[in-house]
């Protein structure tokens, strides 16, 4: 269990939602805490452009990197489509309004990781984006993440699986059309459950 519990994807993000001052500057409409409880589960960042408070900008971001151990193009893909349900919460009106950047990280080590790391960028751009009308201008890579020692007489080498990290960006026209994670409890209010999966889980 310990070991379950100190994966960066299970464990706390304590140290990292409160490491600074959430709102410096005054234009922060929404940060990573919601609600009167301050409970971290935004789905996307929001800042206004100016003190009038009608427009600005979001983002948020997607990433699979447990998938990507075993299946790195769908660990992509699902990455990408993450990043655009997370900011959808924002009023962005039109995805085509929607840039991407993307985060590259591999060891770039054979030609498996090549290949795989091809797959997956030919795959969000063909299936999604494109499909989408959203555009990746910008990103990164890391494709040195390997590390090598000597035990025993024996080279031992940890590599980084090909991950994707994206983060959305998009300008906002109506800053009050926001929606928010939280229960609203001063009028009847249903949840629904709406089945994406056909059925899986």
């Amino acid at each position: 269990m310990n070991k379950v519990l100190s994966l960066p994807s299970v464990a706390s993000k304590q140290f990292l939602i409160t490491i600074g001052d959430r709102s410096v500057g005054g234009l922060t409409v929404q940060d990573q805490l919601i609600g009167p409880w301050q409970v971290p589960v935004a789905d996307c960042g929001i800042t206004s452009n100016d003190f009038s408070f009608n427009v600005g900008e979001a983002m948020s971001v997607g990433e699979k990197s447990s998938i990507a151990v075993h299946d790195p193009v769908s660990s992509g893909e699902m990455a990408v489509c993450e990043s655009i349900l997370n900011i959808c919460s924002a009023p962005i009106w039109d995805l085509s309004k929607i840039a991407l950047s993307a985060n590259w990280m591999s060891s770039f080590d054979c030609e498996f990781d090549k290949y795989s790391l091809y797959q997956t960028a030919e795959s969000i751009t063909s299936n999604i984006c494109n499909k989408l009308g959203v555009t990746i201008p910008v990103g990164k890579d890391s494709l040195s993440m390997k590390m090598s020692w000597s035990e025993d007489n024996k080279e031992i080498n940890v590599k980084s699986p090909n991950t994707l990290i994206i983060s959305a960006f998009s300008s906002v026209y109506n800053l009050k059309n926001i929606v928010k994670p939280m229960f609203i409890n001063d009028h009847d209010t249903s949840i629904l459950f709406v089945d994406l999966s056909g059925g899986n889980y």
